[in-house]
């Protein structure tokens, strides 16, 4: 019945909406709103009530509560882990109690400072103005005096000198502009036991006291005051002085600087002597140096020239020799007839020749029928295939009936390493040497000698 009414009076019936003008809510029969009768269940819009009327036990979760907590929520749930204190069990510890912990904080009966108390303080900080420990010592005896006079609290040691430096360490509240009287007070005591001892404001380790700092401690040194400059007094008399006039003007030492000045001249220009020759020295070796490399050169362009005109002389001597073979060959066939009944005489192929010299360079010529008795040991020097080229092996440049006594190509003659091998040899060209030239004589196996004069170009166009 209860449940009913509630939900009655929570909700309005209104008709069904057949059309957009229908809006007006339906009327509830004044008769149905009767009040309810007093009792315990009067206020039926709270849920708990309304649990309690139907029986039912109300739960003291809320939503979300299930949910284990995160980070500092469930480190500040956790359980604290109390530390076990193991006691060890003895005849005498058995009727002693346990003993507690000792907490930090206030100790136990202290009270806090009054006006009264705080005014007296400051009275008696004013006129003693306290410096050191002494005079903290006298102003705890007197503030505990006029304590137990009065009916205040004694105060522990050193509590009323951390009480008057707190209100020196008391910074200025925020937004709030007015000093409060106990902390101006405070200052202007300062001030005058600063200028009792003639000090200025200075970052004091004792207004940051603390049991466990330690305290600091000034080492004083010892200095010795600075002594005035000693004023050096002139030694020198009337009789030094002449005594230094007569002997800067003696004769015998005027003499003796006189030689030894002309001694310091004498070698001083003996020194400039031996440096221009030394300097003189080196000019010359320097240039004979120069002249001497560019005899060298021309000493290795006439060996280089001479190497050319041997391979040309034996080259020639070559030829004249075949020349002379091919013609006593050919003289009698002229007047000869070819017997018709004779086999023809097969034609052997060209044979190419290499001559490779040991320093360097080659020579290739072909050998032809008219030049089978040819003799290779004509040629000196011995092949090397280490410095062998790649040469054609046959070269067509004639037709194949066409009659040649050789084909030959161009020398490649190189550099002259065997020079005492071309001397020793009798048909090699002997030089004679005397004085600045040299007289080279070539010999060709036929024909007349070949006379070669090398000397020195003239110092003139050297210089140049």
């Amino acid at each position: 019945m209860f449940e009913a009414l509630t939900l009655l009076l929570q909700f309005s019936l209104r008709p069904v909406q057949d059309g957009p003008s229908q809006q007006h809510p339906i009327p509830i029969d004044p008769a149905l709103r009767t009040p309810l009768p007093r009792g315990p269940y009067l206020d039926l819009t709270h849920p708990g009530t309304i649990a309690d009327a139907k029986g039912l036990r109300r739960t003291d979760k809320v939503a979300g509560s299930r949910r284990n907590g995160k980070g500092k929520e469930r480190a500040d749930n956790a359980p604290k882990k109390r530390s076990r204190v193991h006691r060890v069990s003895s005849d005498s510890d058995d009727d002693e109690p346990p003993s507690k912990r000792a907490k930090g904080g206030r100790p136990a009966g202290s009270t806090s400072y009054g006006k009264a108390e705080l005014t007296n303080m400051f009275d008696i900080v004013e006129d003693l103005k306290p410096i050191g420990q002494r005079g903290w010592k006298e102003v705890e005896r007197k503030q505990n005096k006029w304590a137990k006079a009065n009916g205040y609290a004694v105060r522990p040691p050193k509590a009323i000198e951390n009480k008057f430096k707190g209100y020196l360490r008391l910074k200025k509240p925020t937004g709030d502009a007015e000093c409060p009287p106990e902390v101006k007070r405070a200052h202007e005591l300062e001030a005058l036991m600063n200028e009792r001892v003639g000090t200025r404001e200075l970052s004091d380790a004792e207004s940051q006291s603390d049991d466990n700092s330690s305290d600091v401690e000034v080492t004083a040194v010892a200095r010795r005051a600075p002594s005035p400059p000693l004023k050096h007094k002139s030694r020198a008399s009337g009789g030094d002085l002449a005594a230094k006039l007569s002997a800067a003007f003696d004769l015998e030492a005027q003499r003796s600087r006189d030689d030894a000045r002309a001694h310091r001249s004498s070698e001083n220009t003996q020194i400039l002597t031996l440096t221009q020759q030394v300097r003189d020295a080196q000019a010359l070796s320097e240039s004979l140096r120069t002249q001497n490399t560019v005899l060298q050169g021309r000493l290795h362009d006439a060996e280089r020239q001479l190497d050319r005109v041997t391979v040309r002389a034996d080259i020639m001597a070559e030829f004249a020799q075949r020349g002379d073979q091919f013609s006593q060959r050919s003289e009698p066939q002229r007047g000869r007839t070819r017997h018709p009944s004779a086999p023809p005489r097969p034609r052997r192929e060209p044979v190419r020749c290499e001559h490779i010299y040991a320093d360097g360079g080659a020579m290739t010529y072909w050998l032809s029928d008219s030049t089978d008795d040819y003799d290779e040991n004509e040629n000196p020097f011995e092949p090397s295939p280490f410095h062998s080229f790649p040469v054609p092996r046959k070269s067509r440049s004639r037709s194949r009936n066409s009659r040649a006594v050789s084909r030959r190509r161009t020398p490649t003659p190189g550099p002259s390493r065997l020079r005492n091998q071309v001397l020793a040899s009798p048909e090699r060209p002997t030089p004679s040497v005397s004085g600045n030239t040299v007289e080279l004589v070539v010999t060709p196996q036929r024909g007349e000698s070949l006379t070669y004069i090398i000397s020195p170009a003239p110092k003139e166009s050297a210089n140049k």
